[in-house]
């Protein structure tokens, strides 16, 4: 599979960057973060491509669920991004370039 991260993404009315970093803001132990006040998406650096998709995927699910006004927990949004990275890996979706 072929993951190249997006340089951003809108979603709602706001457009985020996305960025590789090797640290995030965050030191808990999350592979992505979103600064909703920066409009900044990190992903860590490092992961395959189907790490990288899944945390992507897992961080615009956070976004829309902002946007949407749903209440997700974190495991809800495991199981989402999980879900959608495996049909698109199942599928041969060719992502980014």
């Amino acid at each position: 599979m072929r993951f190249r991260l997006p340089q951003s993404v809108k979603i709602g009315a706001a457009t985020y960057r996305v960025r590789e970093s090797a640290t995030l803001r965050d030191d808990r132990e999350h592979d992505g973060e979103v600064d909703y006040r920066t409009q900044i998406m990190t992903v860590q650096s490092g992961m395959t491509a189907e790490a990288a998709l899944e945390t992507y995927l897992h961080e615009c699910i956070h976004l829309v669920a902002s946007d949407r006004r749903i209440n997700l927990r974190e495991r809800d949004c495991d199981q989402l991004a999980a879900g959608l990275a495996q049909i698109a890996v199942d599928n041969g979706w060719r992502i980014g370039g």
